[in-house]
């Protein structure tokens, strides 16, 4: 994954301010951890569907870039690798599901905020894990616009939830590349405000190869590729699990160095041409 730069600082809304933590944009699940490290967003503002500006800071994520490392090791599973990038030219739509990949804090109300992570190996205080599906439309591999849906297990005990469902989009408005979030699903849900960080990278590439890889290991119509990839304390196992005949990944697994486990599963709807990007409702 590739990252976006950092971002301007803004406050607005009403309520106590929160700080907050502005990132690098992701690319996607299949060019994984190129960048490592937390990625922190909060909103404030009014329930009455007015959320004000994002209130970020432009500090630059923590972590470790290796999008341009070499790729490395077994030749036949390094080709393979390089006919999965090649795959995605020609794909439009892709959905897929995530656990075990991103943390979730945030909260609706007088003092409205969200809050999420990336790559933590361990539950920070106030978060929870989330679950995640996605649908992303390409255009010759590349990123165009993507819809994100953060699903973090219910609140049951009394009190204010600090698990509220949210959703994510990525789109061009007005010339200028964006992500933008809403409380809710995507059949229903608040307006749209403004975020600093999006969950992938616009113009990015979907797919890309890194890391040393293994020998590849054949199973039917399945091949599975596993790579190593640095990572702080050591290094992060990837394996994923491509199709013999078309090259594209039905699933992925990465293991870190501590031994927790971030699983995806990938779809890919039929379109023949990249779908629009969907028209939001924005905050007044």
């Amino acid at each position: 994954m590739t990252g976006s730069g950092d971002h301007a600082a803004g406050t607005g809304g009403t309520g106590t301010s929160r700080s907050s933590r502005g990132g690098r944009q992701l690319a996607s699940p299949l060019r994984l951890l190129a960048i490592v490290g937390r990625v922190r967003v909060a909103l404030l503002g009014r329930r009455a569907g007015l959320l004000g500006l994002a209130l970020c800071a432009g500090a630059a994520v923590a972590g470790v870039a290796w999008a341009g490392a070499p790729v490395s090791g077994n030749p036949q599973a390094v080709a393979l690798a390089r006919a999965e990038v090649r795959a995605y030219l020609s794909v439009k739509v892709v959905s897929y599901h995530q656990s075990g990949y991103i943390e979730l804090n945030d909260q609706e109300g007088s003092t409205s905020y969200l809050q999420f992570r990336y790559y933590e190996d361990s539950l920070a205080p106030g978060y929870s894990w989330t679950r995640e599906s996605m649908f992303v439309a390409l255009h010759a591999g590349d990123v165009v616009w993507y819809r994100d849906e953060l699903i973090p297990p219910p609140c049951h005990a009394a009190g204010v939830c600090h698990r509220i469902p949210a959703e994510v989009v990525g789109e061009r408005v007005r010339g200028i590349d964006g992500a933008f979030a809403a409380f809710g699903t995507p059949a229903r849900h608040t307006c749209f405000f403004a975020l600093s960080v999006g969950t992938l990278r616009l113009g990015a590439s979907f797919a890309g190869a890194t890391g040393r890889y293994a020998a590849p290991v054949w199973r039917g119509r399945t091949v599975r590729l596993t790579r190593a990839v640095p990572y702080p304390g050591g290094r992060a196992l990837i394996s994923a699990v491509d199709s013999r005949r078309t090259h594209l990944t039905f699933t992925q697994r990465i293991v870190l160095p501590t031994g927790h486990v971030i699983s995806t599963v990938l779809g890919y709807p039929r379109a023949t041409v990249t779908p629009a990007a969907p028209r939001l409702r924005f905050c007044r």
